[in-house]
């Protein structure tokens, strides 16, 4: 941005980029950190991780062990100057996420009438159906774009070579985290299977969630 705004904008206009950019960054990165600690302590209280991934520290109320997990990964992917590939994955994912959010709204009606009843929002029926075919179309059309240009990537550079050049594909970045989940998720399945104390361990887990939302309303 700040390159652009170099280019196409009057003298001193790219520092104003910068720090506009900057400021952005601080803003979202207490959330950017913070979200996937939690979303370890909900996957470990479902049991689709392992209890210790969510663990927190009774003396603070905060899951010490996933936030130095997800430190530990983005300072990886700093000191290595591969911050782009967690960028890639993200947007991806994002955009799947979008695709099946509108692919839900469509199917909500048939499969879950109770829950769709529960709805609150006047919105009529077309204009969210044809809201969700919209969005279902476009997304698609990201995710092709993007799939189309990894498989260009693929068949052009060698695995080394996208190493090197920082042009891994976000379809193989798939697959990584892909497998990296199955394994968590099999681990954690496994250790929920044979720990006969987990339904305590899981009351346990609420309480001390339930004590730390309380102490950060206060």
């Amino acid at each position: 941005m700040a390159e652009a705004g170099a280019v196409y904008l009057p003298f001193g206009a790219a520092w104003f980029v910068t720090l506009g950019a900057v400021m952005a960054i601080t803003t979202s990165l207490n959330a950017t950190m913070l979200v996937p600690s939690r979303l370890a302590v909900v996957l470990a209280r479902d049991r689709l991780a392992p209890r210790w991934l969510g663990a927190i520290e009774p003396r603070t109320g905060t899951p010490v062990r996933a936030l130095t997990l997800t430190l530990a990964a983005a300072a990886l992917l700093l000191l290595t100057g591969q911050v782009s590939l967690a960028l890639n994955i993200a947007v991806f994912a994002l955009v799947a996420l979008y695709f099946l959010h509108s692919l839900a709204l469509l199917l909500l009606p048939r499969s879950n009438p109770a829950l769709f009843r529960s709805v609150t929002s006047r919105i009529p029926i077309g204009v969210q159906r044809l809201s969700a075919l919209f969005s279902m179309l476009a997304m698609a059309g990201l995710l092709l774009v993007q799939v189309t240009s990894d498989l260009r990537t693929l068949s052009a550079l060698s695995l080394r070579e996208r190493i090197a050049h920082g042009s891994v594909t976000t379809l193989e970045l798939c697959l990584a985290w892909a497998i990296a989940g199955a394994v968590i998720y099999l681990l954690g399945r496994r250790q929920g299977a044979r720990d006969p104390r987990e339904e305590d361990e899981e009351s346990t887990l609420d309480r001390a969630l339930e004590e730390a939302e309380s102490e950060t309303e206060i």
